[in-house]
């Protein structure tokens, strides 16, 4: 059983194994994440929500993401940016998702103040020429391929 109390405690390591904790946590660790990525505990919070980006796939991982794009914090914003990367690469099927909630993430994002930000979100889109289409997801990249690349 996956407790929050847990769940910091790996974020807390100077370099977590995304992929293992992800794997290690499942989406059953999404709604701790979520409370985790409002900590004022700044790094805390944006490992939380990079993390929630690598377990994707749930409407709970794009809440966490669609929240942490229009934080005040731009560290939160850009762990947003970069939890994008994981999310779309991961993604198989929009039947999870809200689709919605994502471009709208994408539009706050490479319109933010903080040009990190935007130099994150920028590499996110761009990355996105090397992820095959599968399943329904190829419209929604197809659909941020169209409306960010330059």
């Amino acid at each position: 059983m996956t407790n929050k109390e847990e769940i910091e405690k790996s974020l807390r390591a100077e370099e977590p194994d995304y992929d293992e904790l992800a794997r290690k946590l499942g989406q059953e660790a999404l709604p701790y994440l979520k409370d985790i990525a409002k900590s004022n505990d700044t790094l805390l919070a944006s490992k939380a929500v990079y993390l929630s980006g690598v377990i994707s796939n749930n409407n709970i991982s794009t809440d966490i993401i669609k929240d942490a794009s229009g934080d005040a914090r731009p560290e939160i914003r850009i762990a947003a940016a970069a939890s994008l990367s994981p999310f779309l690469n991961k993604l198989t099927d929009l039947g999870n998702i809200n689709a919605t909630a994502i471009t709208e993430s994408i539009d706050l994002l490479q319109n933010d103040a903080d040009v990190g930000v935007q130099k994150i979100i920028n590499k996110t889109i761009n990355d996105l020429q090397d992820i095959p289409p599968s399943n329904s997801s190829n419209t929604l990249i197809g659909e941020i391929n169209k409306r960010y690349r330059k």
